[in-house]
């Protein structure tokens, strides 16, 4: 009310509305930002975020190519690029661009093990496999284990303590 033509606060105040699932009021803010300030690539990852809520990958994709347009390292945009192709089956840019937010956001943590290099893929190696997210998708990723312990010479599956016996 005090300062209404700050787009920050139209997309706190989206942000907000998103969190408690009123995807339609948080829509109205990430709008009102971009009207305001046109260039305000977060206003437009967000509008990303709400079409992936909705399941409409096109919608989505549209809205975080306009966020890496204009801000090109933004790693939430890339996230959100990323789910969306996924949930459009396109797995190549699916997968690359979800893999561009690891360690640059604070959901997508990367554990380092010493001087170990990243796995990048070839087999006959020793792999860790850990969960970065939570214990949906620690259960939903698990499902990749047997094609690890297929391919690597060694496998180690670090998970949530909840989830040992499980897997």
């Amino acid at each position: 009310a005090l300062r209404p033509n700050v787009p920050g606060g139209w997309n706190n105040l989206g942000r907000c509305y998103f969190e408690t699932n009123k995807l339609d009021e948080a829509e109205m803010c990430f709008r009102r930002a971009i009207k305001i300030d046109p260039n305000d690539f977060i206003a437009y990852s967000n509008l990303g975020l709400i079409e992936l809520n909705r399941c409409k990958p096109d919608k989505s994709i549209e809205w975080s190519q306009k966020s890496i347009g204009l801000s090109p390292d933004f790693s939430a945009a890339k996230h959100n690029l990323g789910l969306a192709h996924l949930m459009a089956q396109d797995w190549p840019e699916g997968w690359k661009n979800y893999e561009a937010s690891v360690g640059k956001n604070a959901d997508r943590r990367e554990r380092v093990y010493g001087d170990e290099p990243r796995w990048s893929g070839e087999k006959g190696k020793c792999v860790v496999a850990y969960g970065e997210q939570g214990l949906g998708d620690e259960i939903s990723f698990a499902s990749m284990v047997p094609d690890l312990v297929r391919d690597c010479r060694d496998t180690v599956v670090e998970c949530d303590q909840r989830l040992e016996g499980l897997f």
